[in-house]
């Protein structure tokens, strides 16, 4: 349901055509604001504007660019200020998830996919959003729950909770009252992709209004 609380107001969702990523970009439309979705497939990003409702999609901007690499990421925030606007709030919702192996037996590719590569995105992305965010402006990442519970196989998932949870503080501390840092930590969320039929699960789109409220 629209609530226009957002309207005139512009949101970036960094990883907005994930199964979480399209219920949080749905939200934020929905409450008024113009949404970026910055991503490197141009596919997916196509798939989430055809998802999203025609009443909805003036408002939708998605931006084919390197959301990887350090400089190339605070490019991309650099690039949203000058064609959009300024940035009132932003979402960070990329992860993956590895059950793998034991500590013992992690290969350098791996520990660069799943704690490197995602842990670089946070730090680039959440430094370049701070720098520029709108007064009263709000940053929030969504993670899953191995930041609070690790299990057998999952090290390089539980690190890389524990990184960004830290992150998350440090971003918070140095924001001060300029903008509200929030955390959002996720058991499994039903989505399109996912209905598994759990009537307790949240659904992408109940974290998404979470993000907006």
């Amino acid at each position: 349901m629209e609530n226009q609380k957002l309207t005139g107001k512009n949101a970036v969702v960094l990883g907005g055509y994930g199964n979480i990523g399209e219920g949080i970009v749905r939200a934020f439309l929905a409450a008024g604001a113009n949404v970026v979705v910055p991503g490197r497939n141009a596919e997916r990003l196509e798939r989430l504007t055809q998802s999203i409702d025609e009443a909805y999609r003036a408002r939708l901007v998605t931006l084919v660019a390197d959301t990887e690499s350090f400089n190339a990421i605070r490019e991309v925030v650099n690039q949203i200020r000058a064609n959009v606007g300024p940035i009132h709030h932003a979402v960070f919702t990329v992860g993956g998830w590895w059950h793998g192996t034991e500590v013992a037996n992690v290969d350098a590719d791996a520990f660069n996919r799943y704690f490197s590569s995602p842990i670089t995105a946070h730090f680039a992305f959440g430094g370049a959003v701070a720098a520029v965010i709108e007064q009263d402006g709000s940053y929030t990442i969504i993670q899953g729950n191995t930041v609070h519970d690790s299990q057998p196989k999952m090290s390089l998932i539980a690190m890389q909770g524990s990184a960004v949870d830290t992150f998350r503080t440090s971003l918070a501390a140095d924001a001060g009252d300029r903008m509200r840092v929030n955390g959002i930590a996720l058991k499994p969320v039903k989505t399109r992709a996912h209905p598994f039929n759990d009537e307790n699960a949240l659904s992408a789109d109940d974290v998404g209004t979470a993000c907006i409220s």
